[in-house]
């Protein structure tokens, strides 16, 4: 069982434009034994995105962050990144990085924080 809520916004009058996305995500996890109820687990969590576009001479700068937050585990990922549209006629470069904090991977091996950084162009075909 999932249950979300939140609050959305977008200022698109004027340039730059700014928005973000906030929301809560319960999740209620039924744990059975051979068929049978064996207890519920909840889980909580944060998302939030969030940024400002039409940047630059050009407007053709977007600047965002992204965070995921697990209220439950005290873990998650906090991502900033910039994208620059139309550097080619139809590309757009994205570039950014995610920051993973708290404890992840099987509970054996559980590892505290990591990195992953990324660059890439995104082509957008029109037929």
């Amino acid at each position: 069982m999932v249950f979300t809520g939140g609050l959305y916004k977008w200022w698109d009058a004027k340039d730059p434009a700014v928005g973000f996305n906030i929301e809560y995500q319960g999740d209620c996890i039924f744990n059975k034994l051979s068929g049978v109820y064996a207890g519920h687990e909840l889980v909580h969590r944060i998302a939030f995105d969030g940024g400002v576009k039409r940047l630059g001479p050009k407007h053709n700068i977007k600047v965002g962050l992204e965070l995921n937050h697990n209220i439950t585990q005290n873990s998650g990922y906090l991502k900033p990144g910039v994208i620059i549209s139309g550097i080619f006629p139809g590309v757009d470069l994205n570039t950014g990085f995610k920051w993973f904090y708290g404890k992840y991977g099987s509970d054996s091996l559980k590892k505290t924080g990591r990195w992953e950084i990324g660059t890439y162009f995104d082509l957008d075909l029109n037929y």
